[in-house]
């Protein structure tokens, strides 16, 4: 007899969208609740991470997010850890440290007023490092700034 392999999920990543919004929807009717949707940062956090148990993990990482999900979108904060760090890809933590930082930077800047020297003394960076990372989240001052 021929088994039928399944690749994993991170190997079908078209399949995974769909995948996850079953999840969300058999959880919400387990939960008798009305079907919830996803905040971009959770959605996106949901799809980048690589799902190393795969469809048993994706169905109680949703389970455990619809179950704390107070709203009709499912958010971040509603999310386990999605850890099982995978060293090879670094995607499996980057979306959370990226989120971290990016946060740090804007926190900073607001609370210097958009001086960059201070708000780099505030993080204990150097000037330069500070500046690349402000670049790399884009974060000129002016969408951040402007009404700070």
């Amino acid at each position: 007899g021929h088994t039928l392999r399944v690749p994993p999920l991170r190997e079908r990543p078209e399949d995974l969208e769909s995948l996850l919004l079953l999840a969300i929807a058999r959880a919400c009717h387990m939960h008798g609740r009305p079907p919830v949707g996803m905040e971009p940062d959770a959605r996106q956090a949901l799809l980048s991470y690589h799902y190393p148990g795969n469809q048993g993990e994706l169905r109680s990482i949703v389970e455990r997010a619809v179950a704390r999900c107070r709203g009709t979108r499912i958010a971040v904060g509603d999310l386990p850890a999605l850890s099982g760090p995978n060293p090879n890809d670094e995607r499996s933590l980057g979306f959370t440290f990226d989120v971290i930082e990016r946060a740090a930077l804007v926190q900073a800047l607001i609370r210097s007023n958009g001086n960059k020297s201070e708000a780099a003394r505030m993080l204990g960076m150097k000037r330069s490092t500070f500046l690349d990372k402000v670049r790399r989240h884009q974060l000129e001052e002016s969408d951040t700034l402007h009404d700070a």
